[in-house]
């Protein structure tokens, strides 16, 4: 057969075919590839990526806690996303029978939030038939959890989720959450929801989750943005 298999041009590019096809062409930026590219991974985020569909969650960071004092996310970006979602899974305090809370920041996580009335949430939380509580505050931050969360061997922590909503608009950011833990007092399954808004009308672009009393022992916390069209 005399079809092409390969053309190699000085100082230009470098072209591969198939069966006297051209598939692959080298370019000055990267390559240029005609039908379907098959692999069986992916090394990068894809954030230069065109052609694909809009929306969907896309994974941004995630930190493991190692008796950290607070676990810091910065990765906002209005260009991309108009709302997050943080997943936390089986976060323990360091420090028996406490509360996971969170701020935010207006400049990247340089300064935060911590005013008195800066923050309004809502809480209701579930700890076995018919105990149902709750409870709403304005203070220095919003609570993600409703009973105590317990640290002993036997209690696993806290996980699930929460979700902020349209942070990079200069209006109250709006938070809503759902959790499910092991308790303080003997390891009881605890459940509950949280609602909360930042009381001013700015834009919020970092977010920093801590336990009221000690450090963030061990757990897993992850950041997804919900990809804008």
């Amino acid at each position: 057969s005399n079809n092409r298999m390969l053309i190699a041009k000085i100082g230009a590019e470098v072209e591969l075919y198939h069966n006297g096809s051209a598939k692959l062409a080298t370019t000055s930026t990267g390559a240029s590839v005609t039908g379907a590219l098959t692999a069986t991974s992916f090394a990068g985020d894809g954030s230069a990526l065109t052609g694909i569909a809009a929306g969907g969650f896309q994974f941004i960071s995630s930190i493991d806690l190692t008796n950290d004092v607070q676990a810091v996310f910065t990765g906002f970006d209005a260009a991309k996303y108009d709302s997050y979602k943080f997943v936390y899974s089986n976060v323990i305090p360091a420090t028996d029978s406490t509360s996971l809370d969170m701020q935010f920041s207006s400049d990247g996580g340089t300064t935060w939030a911590t005013g008195a009335s800066d923050y309004t949430y809502l809480r209701a939380g579930y700890a076995g038939d018919p105990v149902w509580t709750y409870s709403q505050a304005t203070t220095t931050k919003i609570r993600l959890n409703t009973y105590l969360i317990g640290s002993a061997a036997n209690e696993d922590g806290m996980s699930g989720h929460m979700d902020i909503h349209g942070p990079h608009l200069a209006k109250r950011t709006m938070t809503t959450s759902s959790h499910v833990g092991m308790g303080s007092n003997g390891g009881l399954a605890v459940g509950g929801l949280s609602w909360g808004r930042r009381n001013a009308a700015v834009v919020t672009n970092a977010v920093r989750f801590f336990f009221a009393a000690g450090n963030l022992e061990s757990g897993t916390i992850t950041m997804y943005g919900m990809v804008n069209s």
